[in-house]
């Protein structure tokens, strides 16, 4: 059985690469500072709570591997408004965020 136009249960196209720019552009530009790069479907303290607990999660697992005299450096691909480099720098960690959308670079 092959997908078709309109089906319901076919496989979502993924985005050409400018429009997922320009979402992700429009989403920082709109949504609130944890909305647009968190749950969109979750209020802003929701997300709040989202967030920490997946930071937490994340120090879990990389947190051990950190020492002041040596800090570990971590990549942020994807950082949008910069919350996880933010956070991850005031644990000690060297950290460097990147993003294309330029929206959300501008707000971080």
């Amino acid at each position: 059985m092959s997908a078709r136009a309109g089906d319901p249960l076919a496989a979502p196209q993924p985005l050409s690469v400018d429009d997922a720019i320009r979402y992700w552009d429009d989403r920082h530009r709109t949504a609130g500072d944890l909305r647009s790069g968190g749950h969109i479907g979750l209020s802003e303290t929701a997300n709040e709570i989202f967030y920490r607990i997946r930071l937490g999660k994340l120090l879990e697992l990389i947190g051990t591997m950190n020492a002041p005299a040596e800090p570990m450096f971590v990549l942020d691909a994807g950082s949008g408004k910069g919350r996880f480099a933010r956070e991850l720098h005031a644990c000690g960690f060297c950290v460097e965020g990147i993003d294309a959308s330029e929206v959300a670079i501008a707000a971080s």
